[in-house]
């Protein structure tokens, strides 16, 4: 597919952790309609419901720079429903050999902030 093809479909980009959104084919939503319908059964899309109403969805991310061996990191993005679609939340960078513990990206994102008011790393700020 051609980037005039991908931006003439194109009808939404959200932040502040990005996302994009597009008018699929109909050939394309009935081939992603029947992945989904296969997996689902298996539970192999998402865990269960959290108690907030969130769903974990669980992505293996590869990067690969010849002649380096990949870069394999697992995540956990959380999504919750709004307006009757699933949207991003947050993504959570999973505990493995190279992480001691989970960590939220939007931790990452807000270091330096006091609510929404940058203040800059280390400087929290109690007054407003």
């Amino acid at each position: 597919m051609k980037f005039s093809e991908i931006a003439n479909r194109l009808t939404g980009i959200s932040t502040p952790l990005g996302g994009v959104s597009w008018q699929s084919s109909d050939l394309e939503v009935s081939a992603a309609r029947r992945v989904i319908a296969f997996l689902e059964d298996r539970r192999v899309l998402y865990a269960p419901e959290e108690e907030d109403g969130s769903f974990r969805v669980y992505v293996r991310l590869t990067w690969d720079a010849p002649p380096e061996k990949p870069l394999i990191w697992r995540v956990a993005a959380v999504v919750v429903q709004e307006d009757g679609h699933f949207v991003l939340d947050d993504v959570i960078f999973l505990k493995d050999q190279n992480r001691e513990a989970e960590a939220r990206l939007s931790q990452y994102l807000s270091a330096g902030c006091d609510g929404t008011h940058w203040v800059g790393y280390g400087n929290k700020s109690t007054k407003r």
